[in-house]
Order: structure tokens, then C-alpha cells, then sequence
């Protein structure tokens, strides 16, 4: 195992020369500048004997704990909103044209700039910096939302709470590069058990709120998220004190440094995202989907994307998809596998966590707090599955059957969700809770087994490919999603409302108002539509959340193959049992043996 070891380090080691020669420094006489520069490197704190598990202290702990309180805060505000996003929008001037905008506004910045972090983070040691800057981002949002009178600046302040998920990749890289390979699996697995209590507490706490305030309860769910985002900033600047590390490229000035992130490419990304975003959201809903207008939008942001594609290819070597990741991955198939599943649970997360609580608020409960209670299923779901499926992957050292057995779970509960008819008030939740296992299973074990494919020296860069993977699919496909449910209830709630209001007797030429104040749930003025009654209403009420079952199905069905095939892909994954062991790669103190062993002289541990 310590061969492995070895070899492990001499591949970080070997590009040093690579890295000269692709960045125009030359080598002075003799190798003397590239013998210093390795030399550099083999004094970083490490921990490498891969066989016997290092003791930890306080330093480490305390490290940990802020980092879970951080995951807590990104899935608290994450959830919370969304999960009253029907109330909060029908507050706010303009909401409903733009809802979909308030919850990617909160992604949006993940998917543009956390690879540009990662690499500032890489390139600059600046780890601690970015955590608890962007976290401040987030704290200053978190105080603005509460004023918001209109969408415009709801949206803005999404946004800066936003900047705090650039950081995400750092949330889930750090934790595992403090603590052994072997536990990495189990480390995503607590990251995320301690964000699904953020995931329940924040539909039970907005909920709440709002019953008891329906005007101000959300806005003070905001003021609590800001005492949130705040401690985390506090304890991450306190409690994170990484010790200096040497990389590669020590010898650039920050000016040549700066000059190696991949702006471009982040201008081209973002570009080209927010482009086919705004025009997905308009089609069928502002402009008919074949209008110049949606056509050249989504075209434009396209092209944008396939330039993006091209010039991480041909145009730079160290950009946002280091070419690194890919030549010198411990497991090349698992790290690309692994990817792709993490793009496909952002495609299965957001049909749940976005049109679950609206189909739960519309068709079985109208209660908010109770509302909010059948939808934590899925969290505390995912929370339990988290813990099973780390201790899983630990014993059996692979994270193959853990992904297989949580495809499958997220496939029945997609399935299923896709069938439920009102009426049937368990099934939904039965389903739900699949697919919070599901979940658990494939981004906990997913962003493990990108972790464990690469080099540490990439191990920022590589969390970031992943995170940016998911955070694309799930802005676009929020965005389809919301589009298509908007269509379908364009069309189904005036059929079906109509067609039911008739058969219960109301006349002809109350059924437009009727409608309209019916979809808008207007009360006091469909007490005044002429000959209306309290069967008629009754019947309208069916129709209607017959009209949003229907229409929100679509979501799970469009969900459903993206899962299907990544069960099958899973197949394919690498093994990296050899690579599971307890190698630290960057502890924040010098560690040893826990049960006595004393590590080999010159092994690393400085």
C-alpha cells in the first residue's frame, strides 16, 4: 500500500516540469529551480501510511463542525423558499411571470463561477478566504429578502445568497482532504445527514411562520437565515486555520497566477446558461415557443455552450475541465461516470424538491405546517440514507452498490410520483421518501467517488466539475420543468374546471369568471359568480387539483430516463478498493498513528 502511496505522489510531482514548460517558466541551469519546487511540495503536511488510521484532535473536529454548519445554512436556504415559493410569489408584484427566476437565482452563480473559485482556491491557497467571504455574500442577501415589495429585488437578494453556493465544492473538498481516503465516502455522507436537518427544519420553520404571519412569516424565515449564514462565517473565519501549503505554482507572481484562471471560459459558461435559461422560461409563457424571439435567445445561449465545450478542449489546457483531470485521474472511468450521475441527480433533486411541496400544498394539503410535514419525508429520507450509504460504501471500500440500490429507490419514487392521482394522500408520500433515498445515495457517493478518482492536487477543480455538473442541470431542467407545468396548466385548468362546473349545473355565462377566479383562487370573487353554490365550488376544487396532478407529473416523467440510464451506467465504474485507504492528503495538523505505529522517516508527515 505504500507503493501506491508513492506512485500517488509522483504523479502530482511529475507535471511540475509539465507545468513549467506549458507556462513559458524556464528552469534555471542544472534543474535547480525544479529540484527546489518538488522539494517544496514534499514538505507539505501529509499523512501517508495507508494502513493504519491517524489520530485526530480538536483542530480537526473543529473544522468539521463548522463545515456541517455551513452544509446545514446552503440546504436551509435552499429549501426553505421553495418550499413557500406559491406563497411568497403571490406577495410580490410580477412573482408568478417569474418564479422560476427566484429559485435559480440561487444556482445560477454556483454553475458560472465555482469552478473560477476552485481554481482561485487552488492557485492561491485561499480556502479559508473564499469560505467565509462568499459566506458573508450570503449573510448580506439573507438581510435584504426580508424588504422585498417586489420580485426584482427577492431575485437579488437569491442571488447574493447565491455567491455562498460558489463555495459548495470547497464545503465538500476540504472536509475530505483533512481526513483519510478511505473515510471520504462516510465525510460526504455526514455533510449531507447535517444538511437534511436543514432540509427538514427549513419547510417546518417556513411553514410555520407563514401560517402564523401570512404576510411577514417568510420574511422573518430571511432573518433567521441571516443569524444562520452569519454564525457560519464566524465559526469557518475562527475555527478553519489551515497551515500553509506549497503548490506547483509558488514560483508566479499573483499577477501570472491571476492570469491562469479561466475567465473566458466562465464568461462563455455563464453567458450561454443564462441564455438558454431566460429563453426556455419564455417560450410558451411570454412568446410561443417557435417566436424569434425564443428561438434566437435559446440559439444564442447554445452556441455559447458549444464554444464553451470547444474552448476547454482545444483553447486552454488549465481551464475550467483541467485537461489534469482527466490524464492524471487515479480512476478515469469512475471520475467521468461520476460526473455524469451527478448531473442526473440534479435532474431527479429538483423535480422533488421544487414540485413535490407544490403538488402537496394544491392537491392534498392546504395547511402550510401540515403541508410542510408530509414534505420533510423526503428530507429525513435522504437524511437516513446518508448514514446507511456512507457506512455502506466504508465496510465494502466501492461505491457501486450503494449507487445502483439509490437509482433504483429514486426510479420507484419517480415512477410512482408519476401515477398519483388526489385522493390518494399516502402514496405521494410513500414515493417521496424513495426518492429521498435515492438522492442520498447518489450525491453523497457521487462527489466521494470524484473525490477518490483524483489527484489532490486537482481535488477542488474536480468537486467543482461535479457541483457545476449539477448545478447546470438542475437550473435548465427547473426551467423546463417550470415551463412545462406552466403549458399544461394553461390548457388542463380551464378544460378541466369548465367541463366540471358545467356537469355540476352552473350556467354558461358564468363559467369564464368562474375559471378565473377559480385558477387565481380568488375567494370573494368566486362567491359572486352568478349561480354559483357550494357543489359547484366543491366540483371546481377536484377539477382543479385533478389539473395540477396532471400537469405536474410531467416532471417525474421527464426525470425518470435521466435515472434509468445512470442506474445502468453505474455499472461501469471503476474499482478503487486499492485506493480507499488512510492517506490524509491534506491534514490541518500533523498527525499520527492512533494505535502507536510511528510513520517512515521522510514519509511526509512535517
Amino acid at each position: 500500500m505504500a507503493i501506491l502511496s508513492a506512485q500517488s505522489k509522483n504523479i502530482g510531482l511529475e507535471s511540475v516540469h509539465e507545468e513549467y514548460t506549458a507556462r513559458g517558466q524556464p528552469e534555471k541551469a542544472g534543474g535547480e529551480s525544479l529540484s527546489n519546487e518538488i522539494d517544496l511540495l514534499a514538505n507539505n503536511l501529509e499523512y501517508v501510511d495507508e494502513e493504519h488510521q491517524p489520530k485526530f484532535h480538536l483542530r480537526t473536529y473543529v473544522v468539521l463542525l463548522a463545515l456541517c454548519l455551513q452544509s446545514f445554512c446552503q440546504l436551509w436556504s435552499l429549501l426553505g423558499p421553495t418550499s413557500a415559493l406559491s406563497t411568497i410569489i403571490a406577495q410580490l408584484p410580477g412573482g408568478p411571470a417569474n418564479q422560476a427566476w427566484v429559485v435559480t437565482a440561487l444556482v445560477i452563480p454556483q454553475g458560472v463561477f465555482c469552478n473560477i473559485a476552485s481554481q482561485y482556491s487552488d492557485l492561491f491557497q485561499a480556502r479559508k478566504n473564499l469560505l467565509v467571504g462568499c459566506t458573508t455574500f450570503a449573510f448580506i442577501g439573507s438581510a435584504i429578502a426580508p424588504g422585498a415589495q417586489t420580485v426584482g429585488r427577492l431575485i437579488a437578494a437569491q442571488t447574493l445568497i447565491g455567491v455562498a453556493y460558489v463555495c459548495v465544492p470547497l464545503t465538500f473538498a476540504v472536509p475530505s482532504e483533512i481526513l483519510p481516503m478511505k473515510w471520504r465516502p462516510m465525510v460526504q455522507a455526514l455533510l449531507q445527514a447535517t444538511g437534511a436537518f436543514g432540509m427538514i427544519a427549513a419547510p417546518l420553520s417556513i411553514g410555520a411562520l407563514t401560517k402564523r404571519d401570512l404576510n411577514n412569516g417568510w420574511r422573518n424565515f430571511y432573518w433567521i437565515s441571516t443569524g444562520l449564514w452569519g454564525a457560519s462565517a464566524l465559526s469557518l473565519f475562527l475555527g478553519y486555520r489551515p497551515p500553509k501549503r506549497h503548490t506547483r505554482l509558488d514560483h508566479l507572481s499573483a499577477w501570472h497566477k491571476f492570469r491562469q484562471m479561466d475567465l473566458l471560459g466562465a464568461l462563455l459558461l455563464g453567458s450561454g446558461l443564462c441564455l438558454l435559461l431566460a429563453g426556455v422560461n419564455m417560450g410558451g409563457s411570454v412568446y410561443p415557443w417557435t417566436s424569434a424571439t425564443v428561438l434566437s435567445t435559446m440559439l444564442s445561449g447554445i452556441a455559447l455552450l458549444i464554444l464553451f465545450g470547444v474552448w476547454e478542449w482545444k483553447g486552454t489546457k488549465t481551464g475550467i475541465m483541467h485537461h489534469e483531470l482527466f490524464t492524471h485521474s487515479r480512476s478515469l472511468s469512475t471520475f467521468c461516470i461520476c460526473v455524469a450521475l451527478v448531473f442526473s441527480e440534479g435532474v431527479l433533486v429538483y423535480a422533488f424538491i421544487v414540485f413535490y411541496p407544490l403538488l402537496t400544498k394544491v392537491v392534498f394539503e392546504a395547511d402550510i405546517l401540515k403541508a410542510a410535514a408530509r414534505v420533510i419525508i423526503y428530507y429525513a429520507s435522504a437524511g437516513i440514507g446518508t448514514i446507511i450509504f456512507g457506512i455502506m460504501c466504508v465496510k465494502l471500500r466501492s461505491i457501486r452498490e450503494s449507487l445502483v440500490i439509490g437509482f433504483g429507490a429514486a426510479l420507484i419514487g419517480l415512477i410512482g410520483m408519476a401515477t398519483v392521482q388526489p385522493g390518494q394522500n399516502a402514496n405521494p408520500m410513500v414515493f417521496a421518501a424513495f426518492g429521498g433515498l435515492g438522492t442520498a445515495a447518489v450525491l453523497t457517493q457521487g462527489i466521494a467517488g470524484v473525490q477518490v478518482a483524483s489527484q489532490h492536487s486537482h481535488l477542488s477543480a474536480a468537486t467543482a466539475v461535479a457541483i457545476v455538473a449539477r448545478a447546470i442541470s438542475g437550473t435548465v431542467f427547473t426551467s423546463i420543468y417550470t415551463s412545462v407545468v406552466t403549458q399544461k396548466l394553461a390548457n388542463y385548468l380551464p378544460t378541466y374546471i369548465t367541463k366540471a362546473a358545467i356537469a355540476a349545473g352552473l350556467p354558461a355565462a358564468s363559467i369564464p369568471l368562474f375559471v378565473r377566479a377559480l385558477a387565481a383562487d380568488e375567494i370573494e370573487d368566486l362567491a359572486r359568480v352568478a349561480g354559483v353554490t357550494p357543489s359547484i365550488i366543491a366540483a371546481g376544487i377536484t377539477a382543479l387539483k385533478q389539473a395540477y396532478a396532471d400537469a405536474i407529473r410531467y416532471t417525474f416523467i421527464i426525470a425518470a430516463p435521466f435515472v434509468l440510464v445512470s442506474m445502468i451506467g453505474c455499472w461501469w465504474l471503476g474499482d478503487i478498493k486499492k485506493i480507499m485507504t488512510y492517506h490524509v492528503d491534506a491534514p490541518v495538523e500533523k498527525l499520527q498513528p492512533k494505535d502507536g505505529h510511528r510513520q517512515d522517516e521522510g514519509a511526509g508527515a512535517a
